[in-house]
């Protein structure tokens, strides 16, 4: 696998580098069950890096303030970053796109999570207490990594992207109804699905290399051409951004607005796709 997008225990723990590790997670730490955290690990909320003012959940932040959060972590753009969850990949994942969204170069993540740490590397159940760094992070934005529901309408007409959605095969049908109140039930015309549960192992380890690209061949992508990861709220299209990069796909983006815009906007209304049932 891509070293650059994942790094497992194994690497992990034979690793010599000085690294800088971050528990990420959606939870309140006073949530956690039985947290398990590698030595000298900081603490990332996800919470800390969304869009407050934003009406749709989980929206990217602005630089500002992910320059903010980094520097109050202590984290400068030459640090090695190491991102873990507690197994279920989405909080990394997503963390992980923000972290390159926003220009930083050197970050991975731990595949299969803290989970994965077990009889590798020693743990224990205390988080570092972060030291602000002296200077302020500061964000390289790299916007084609990013679509908004501008481009997604766009695209609708010019096809010249390929749109994966990360969602259940029944939500991705119209089959279910959505939690949202007045969220309109499909999916994005012309998009494909791709469950991200598919491209993990029972023990959420990403697939092998192999695997993980022949899932993807069998959706007929062409690599030449741009792909758009989506899903429900953004957050498990990260899952296939980051397969997509560990696969070799380069020409990727993630619609940040997700099902969540999709399905509730004015301007998309008539622009939803179902698929019968059988």
């Amino acid at each position: 696998m891509s070293f650059t997008a994942l790094i497992s225990a194994r690497q992990l723990a034979e690793s010599s580098a000085a690294l800088t590790l971050l528990f990420v997670t959606q939870k309140h730490l006073t949530d956690l069950q039985q947290p398990v955290f590698l030595p000298a690990t900081r603490a990332l909320l996800l919470q800390q890096l969304c869009d407050v003012a934003s009406p749709l959940s989980n929206s990217v932040p602005a630089a500002s303030q992910f320059s903010r959060v980094m520097t109050e972590l202590g984290i400068t753009l030459t640090d090695s970053v190491v991102l873990y969850d507690d197994g279920n990949m989405i909080d990394a994942a997503r963390a992980w796109w923000l972290f390159t969204l926003f220009g930083h170069r050197q970050v991975r993540v731990l595949d299969g999570g803290s989970p994965a740490l077990s009889g590798v590397l020693q743990t224990n159940a205390a988080l570092a207490r972060p030291q602000p760094a002296s200077r302020t992070w500061r964000c390289a934005f790299h916007a084609q990594r990013i679509r908004g529901l501008g481009d997604m309408l766009d695209n609708l007409h010019s096809h010249e992207a390929q749109v994966i959605d990360a969602r259940r095969a029944a939500r991705f049908a119209g089959q279910e109804e959505e939690s949202t109140p007045h969220l309109r039930r499909g999916h994005i015309p012309g998009s494909v699905n791709l469950p991200y549960g598919e491209l993990l192992t029972p023990d959420h380890r990403f697939l092998p290399l192999a695997a993980l690209r022949r899932r993807f061949q069998q959706l007929s992508l062409i690599p030449a051409q741009p792909i758009i990861t989506t899903c429900g709220s953004g957050m498990s299209a990260a899952v296939l951004a980051l397969a997509l990069s560990v696969a070799g796909y380069s020409r990727w983006s993630l619609y940040d607005g997700a099902w969540q815009e999709w399905g509730s906007d004015v301007r998309t209304v008539d622009l939803v796709a179902t698929t019968p049932s059988p």
